[in-house]
């Protein structure tokens, strides 16, 4: 098991610091630190699954007899026969008077899945949901409730599937579910039965399915939810879905923490504001509703209910001309440091440059004002730009236009072409076509593909095409500067882009005589 499994537990059982755990099993050292961290008592009782009886579980004994988490880990062995009565009966007692159950299991655990449901039949944890995990796009995890075919199908839409892999994943899924085949293979399964709780998590757990219930209008809902933590914090997004036909009612942007949740309220306003703008090449999600509960920011957008499909991680006209009319609906044309963005990139850059272990990056800061030299007296359009634009955040509508998800990060009064970078270096990257300098050299060091979507961008926006290699720069400069920001220990995702960043930086003169457009008016 890994940290990332227990951030989906974090959503699955909204446990907190004052909760106990008891973990029946042999976990793994990361799994002890996660949870250890997570519980204020974490009690693991047992080393092998097939060892956990009465006799060590009573030795183990939380405080009166009551854990409020109790995780019954399945990965090493499944129980013998002749064990799960008294063990299961064990779990029951500890839990008494309430608190969550989290069985976990992996490997074709089928016929335990069959008999814990039985178990928990009739009992005070009848109500227990089942559910199957999948690999996710940057190794997240997508969890699908187990119940009626339709809302498995409809589930996958939160699938990411950018790579042939992902795509083939998706398709025998889709297979196994309609065959009745897939709780058979699945490699991966939860079982969640729950009592009711009086502490502060179950009543924030309550809140939440109360104002997704309101927000869609039905009590008859299920979910299935996708970890999506990026950075400091974690973010789920949770798929709302009816259960008879599997109609997905609302897509649902939970944060547990106030970074995060930042985030989350940046984009509620952010899809708010562009209501004012009438887009031709590009619609966004509508907002149902915003709500901050403690510890919790939660946006509901309203699924799409037309057809539309991925595209491809290569610019074509359909993304040149939507990255053309956000720009050109949302910008007003200004020198470089009269700009928001100016004034906040050096700042960012002098804060987190003058701190250990970057102080010896400080180089950065003289490489924007090389770049601002070189654009003195130059009128840019500076508008709104998304900042996570890759093709697993954009669908293509089948009137055409571009759906396009995700705007946490989006910022107004922004340097032009951001997202036209952003949308190939990125895309390149995670189909694993190399490191960040060899997809550079490629792409923007050599005659490709690009040149001439770079050139009808500049004529596009009234800018010189030979400048496009400042903003380039400027964008680099830009995401590793955000990367530092946000990343969790306050470092770089990734060395590689500074790499790129100081060797341009060092041989400025080479690589600007070598951008294709250099020269051009």
């Amino acid at each position: 098991m890994s940290d990332e499994r227990n951030h989906n537990w974090k959503y699955l059982l909204p446990f907190s610091k004052r909760n106990r755990c008891l973990f029946l099993g042999e976990p793994e050292e990361n799994t002890v630190k996660s949870l250890s961290d997570l519980f204020e008592s974490f009690v693991v009782a047992g080393t092998k699954t097939d060892n956990v009886n009465d006799t060590n579980l009573e030795k183990m004994q939380l405080e009166e007899s009551s854990a409020d988490v109790v995780i019954l880990c399945l990965d090493d062995t499944a129980l013998r026969e002749d064990q799960k009565n008294s063990v299961l009966g064990e779990v029951f007692r500890v839990l008494s008077p309430g608190g969550f159950l989290c069985i976990r299991g992996e490997k074709r655990r089928g016929e335990d899945i069959g008999f814990l449901r039985k178990k928990l039949a009739g009992s005070d944890y009848e109500n227990v949901k089942t559910f199957a995990h999948l690999p996710g796009h940057g190794q997240l995890r997508i969890i699908i409730p187990l119940t009626f075919k339709p809302v498995l199908l409809e589930a996958l839409r939160l699938y990411h599937d950018v790579t042939m892999k992902q795509r083939l994943l998706r398709s025998v899924a889709s297979i196994l579910i309609l065959s009745g085949l897939f709780e058979r293979v699945i490699t991966d399964f939860s079982l969640i039965a729950q009592k009711p709780s009086h502490d502060g998590s179950q009543k924030e757990k309550d809140e939440l399915k109360e104002f997704l219930k309101n927000s869609v209008k039905t009590d008859n809902i299920e979910v299935a939810l996708r970890s999506a933590s990026a950075g400091k914090g974690s973010k789920a997004i949770l798929q709302v879905m009816e259960p008879a036909e599997g109609r997905t009612l609302a897509f649902v942007k939970v944060a547990d923490n106030e970074h995060r949740g930042k985030f989350i309220e940046h984009e509620y306003n952010t899809l708010m504001k562009l209501g004012n703008y009438g887009f031709v090449h590009g619609v966004y999600p509508e907002v149902i509703d915003y709500k901050q509960f403690d510890g919790l920011y939660s946006l509901v957008l309203a699924a799409p209910v037309f057809l539309y499909k991925q595209p491809s991680t290569r610019i074509d006209e359909s993304i040149l001309d939507w990255l053309i009319e956000l720009n050109s609906r949302t910008s007003s044309r200004k020198l470089l440091p009269e700009s928001g963005f100016y004034k906040t990139l050096v700042e960012n850059a002098e804060t987190l440059l003058s701190k250990p272990p970057f102080s010896k990056k400080a180089w950065v800061l003289e490489m924007i004002e090389d770049v601002t030299r070189s654009l003195e007296g130059r009128l840019i359009p500076f508008g709104m730009a998304h900042r996570d634009f890759v093709a697993w955040n954009v669908r293509t509508c089948n009137d055409g236009k571009l759906y396009v998800m995700d705007w946490e990060w989006a910022r107004d009064d922004h340097i032009p072409f951001m997202d036209f970078f952003h949308y190939v270096l990125h895309g390149e990257l995670n189909l694993g076509k190399g490191g960040i300098f060899d997809i550079a050299e490629r792409l923007f060091f050599r005659k490709s593909y690009l040149t001439k979507y770079i050139y009808d961008y500049c004529k596009a926006l009234q800018l010189e095409p030979s400048d496009s290699f400042q903003f380039f720069l400027l964008y680099l400069i830009d995401w590793v500067l955000f990367e530092m920001q946000n990343s969790p220990e306050g470092t770089l995702l990734s060395e590689d882009h500074w790499a790129l960043l100081r060797k341009i930086f060092h041989e400025k003169q080479h690589y600007r005589e070598n951008w294709p457009l250099h020269g051009c008016g």
